[in-house]
């Protein structure tokens, strides 16, 4: 069933409105917990001091490593355009939210313990013990991914038509999206190990290193993909 022009604008934009109603609730909750826990949350005005300084000049090299997957993303999904047939890139940014869900659960969940974990550990001059933590993080994302990368790969179709097959998204683009959705799988655990491994760096003040390897990355992926 296709729907009127009128009630699709109207679907966007109760989307919209929920989106934001949700991050909205979602503050306040963080708010009141912090209340809870005794975490002053009143608004300073920011010093630039030697502190603030470091914390800039760690973070800068951080924040653009971090985005590489999505930079990759975006030229995979620029050169489908130009070069794929139509409904390339529906393919591959459906495949892509389904791919980033395990790498959320797991990949960034265990990141965010990890760091302040190893971090600690550091600062208190347990090496081994910091190296132990990371060893650890790695057996469990592997054993969390692994299975879900298989499940990717072997069920990718039967997964996409149960989730998007309906009205214009046919049988045929469910089998096309599958297809994207197994090619996105065979790189999973390595996106997972990265966000498991890049806390180490961070927790030694090493934030250039992972932008390096990311930089590597996103040139590999051009030249790959325009070849």
């Amino acid at each position: 069933m296709v729907l009127p022009r009128h009630d699709v604008y109207q679907t966007a934009r109760v989307q919209a409105i929920s989106v934001t109603v949700g991050g909205v609730l979602q503050l306040l909750w963080l708010l009141w917990a912090c209340h809870r826990a005794g975490v002053d949350m009143r608004l300073r005005l920011p010093r630039l001091d030697a502190d603030v300084r470091e914390m800039l000049r760690l973070i800068v090299p951080a924040a653009a490593g971090a985005g590489a997957s999505q930079i990759n993303l975006l030229i995979s999904t620029s050169l489908a355009g130009s070069l794929l047939a139509s409904g390339s890139i529906t393919y591959i940014y459906y495949a892509d939210r389904l791919n980033q869900l395990p790498l959320g659960l797991i990949g960034i969940g265990l990141g965010t313990i990890l760091l302040p974990t190893v971090s600690r550990l550091l600062s208190t001059g347990q090496d081994t013990a910091a190296m132990e933590t990371q060893n650890r993080g790695i057996e469990l994302a592997l054993f969390l991914t692994l299975p879900a990368t298989v499940a990717f790969m072997v069920a990718a179709e039967p997964i996409v038509r149960g989730l998007f097959q309906y009205g214009h998204f046919t049988a045929m683009d469910a089998r096309r999206c599958g297809w994207a959705l197994s090619a996105f799988s065979v790189g999973l655990p390595s996106y997972v190990l990265v966000k498991v491994l890049t806390p180490g760096y961070y927790a030694r003040g090493d934030t250039r290193t992972p932008v390096r390897y990311a930089m590597i990355s996103i040139a590999v992926n051009i030249v790959a993909t325009s070849s």
